[in-house]
């Protein structure tokens, strides 16, 4: 499984300096001239082009550990990481004193153990979900009729309108 994982500047840089096993990429270019000579988005990085039009912003591969891709976006003010696993989002703070005890690579394969947890619990919460709508969609609708309808419109009377009728003729009559 394939992680993005999205901060601002400074803390890509910090990771980089941290890591042993980081390896520098040089990225993509967020945009590429077409055949027309026109500038249009590069589509060569998926994630990349996916969360620009969906963000707004442009972000750029810095490198990679592994599986784990790294991404600078600039308009990221706060220290947190965001990862993104299977369509799905994940934020974590930057903890600097966990890291100074334990080091960068442990803190994150610490919150990618996170991660794998809470998206299990996330599916087996969507299947579950799912199961108890297949269900209620299954149970028989049962139709609430109106006793009134027969006089307001006889020509549009369904049957749960004649049984709410009948029923409510056997109430009155058993009342009396």
């Amino acid at each position: 499984m394939e992680y993005n994982i999205v901060s601002n500047l400074k803390l890509n840089q910090l990771i980089k300096q941290g890591s042993k096993y980081y390896t520098v990429q040089l990225g993509l270019a967020t945009t590429k001239i077409d055949q027309a000579g026109d500038r249009q988005p590069n589509r060569d990085d998926q994630f990349a082009f996916v969360y620009s039009q969906y963000y707004k912003t442009n972000i750029h591969g810095q490198g990679f550990i592994g599986n784990i891709r790294f991404y600078t976006d600039h308009q990221i003010k706060d220290d947190v990481l965001i990862f993104y696993y299977e369509r799905e989002e994940f934020i974590f703070e930057w903890d600097p004193i966990k890291i100074r005890e334990k080091g960068i690579d442990s803190f994150l394969g610490g919150c990618i153990k996170n991660i794998e947890t809470q998206y299990k619990e996330r599916i087996e919460k969507a299947k579950e979900e799912s199961r108890k709508a297949e269900e209620e969609a299954k149970k028989p609708v049962q139709a609430q009729g109106s006793a009134d309808k027969i006089f307001e419109n006889p020509g549009a009377v369904s049957y749960a309108d004649l049984k709410a009728y009948l029923d409510k003729q056997n109430a009155e009559r058993l009342k009396v």
